[in-house]
């Protein structure tokens, strides 16, 4: 049911990139952050990673962080339109995910994909829709 690779749309702004990002992740059981970016000669931003919420390493003595410098991680980069693409997409997690992925709102980036939006995600999962076709339903429906 769950796709293990994510289409290569494109997006017309970081936003745009990172809720695509979050509902994948939401559905497959992890939570997300911005990382890295790096500017261009014009000094502006020309990439732009998101990572897993787990990603990097927990502070000196945190017993409670989650954080175990998981790889996973999507990089977009900048197309000359002033869009971004996926240029990276790494998919293995160094961590377990949470077994009801898709259900409940375990991480802070899941808290604004409101109810409507989890459950049209989920109905059209179900049916076998990709991730990449749901993201564009949803911007059809939503704006």
């Amino acid at each position: 049911m769950l796709s293990h690779q994510l289409s290569a749309p494109t997006f017309d702004s970081m936003g745009e990139a990172y809720d695509f990002y979050n509902l994948y992740s939401w559905e497959k059981g992890f939570g997300i952050r911005y990382r890295k970016s790096r500017l261009n000669v014009e000094r502006t931003k020309s990439m732009q990673e998101i990572v897993c919420g787990c990603s990097g390493k927990a502070g000196v003595g945190n017993t409670r962080s989650c954080h175990c410098e998981c790889p996973a991680l999507i990089r977009l980069l900048r197309v000359e339109e002033n869009g971004w693409y996926i240029a990276e997409h790494r998919d293995s997690h160094n961590h377990s995910l949470l077994p009801n992925f898709g259900e409940t709102i375990h991480w802070p980036s899941h808290k604004h994909i409101d109810v409507y939006t989890r459950n049209l995600v989920k109905q059209l999962r179900q049916n076998n829709v990709n991730l990449a076709k749901v993201y564009n339903i949803i911007g059809g429906f939503i704006g």
